[in-house]
């Protein structure tokens, strides 16, 4: 197994089980939450899968660095929606993309460096929100 496919299946995992934290970890969330959990579940793991099945091998092909660039902004994005699991997927594929990119020609290092703080970055504040807004609410 590839170190990618790794980081994939251990995104897939953190962004469940931060989707389902986001949700019953809260003592107050309504039931339509509770009851539509899993569906967000699904489509995080499935945005996990297309993520780090498809776009990844794609992108690590051609421009890594800048790709992960993309991916990363993306994940920053996504933070309006913290609780989805998105943010984690998209900053972890940036970050990704990026020491994938770090291992390429010298003169690209930089974007690519930007890509794995932007795609960390996403990552640590949308589990920081989820804490927080968890830990708030109690």
């Amino acid at each position: 197994m590839t170190r990618e496919r790794l980081i994939g299946l251990m995104t897939g995992a953190a962004a469940l089980l931060l989707t389902l934290y986001a949700v019953y970890g809260d003592a107050r969330a309504p039931q339509n939450q509770k009851d539509s959990v899993w569906q967000m579940a699904i489509f995080s793991l499935v945005v996990t899968a297309i993520v780090f099945g498809v776009l990844l091998p794609w992108a690590m092909k051609r421009v890594p660095g800048k790709a992960g660039l993309i991916v990363s902004i993306l994940g920053v994005v996504s933070l309006a929606a913290f609780w989805s699991g998105l943010p984690v997927v998209l900053g972890s594929a940036g970050a990704t993309l990026g020491m994938v990119g770090r291992e390429g020609v010298a003169e690209r290092r930089g974007r690519a460096t930007a890509a794995v703080i932007v795609g960390v970055g996403a990552v640590v504040v949308a589990i920081g929100f989820t804490l927080l807004t968890n830990a708030v609410l109690h």
